[in-house]
């Protein structure tokens, strides 16, 4: 069902826009090249673990105690071990 004519226009539901062939075209190669690159991503990029707030690494639990008045780059931490804990500012 291919049309090549850019005079024709495809209705988008009620709002009465229009949209060229030729438009519809362009955004439906987007469409596929996200699918690819996502696709890409779940099976060929590298995976990390991402921790919200709380997490295990080396035997010890990382909290994060980030505030609004810290700066988020910076962000505040406490590592807890079996043997006790430190603040950010003692590493």
């Amino acid at each position: 069902m291919a049309n090549t004519s850019e005079n024709k226009a495809l209705p988008l539901g009620e709002t009465g826009a229009e949209l060229t062939w030729e438009e519809f075209q362009t955004i439906r190669a987007a469409a596929g090249a996200l699918h690819l690159i996502e696709a890409l991503a779940v099976f060929d990029g590298d995976q990390y673990e991402l921790h919200n707030r709380v997490a295990v690494h080396d035997n010890a639990y990382w909290l994060d105690l980030t505030d609004e008045k810290s700066d988020y780059l910076a962000g505040s931490v406490a590592c807890v071990t079996r043997s006790g804990w430190k603040g950010s500012g003692s590493f």
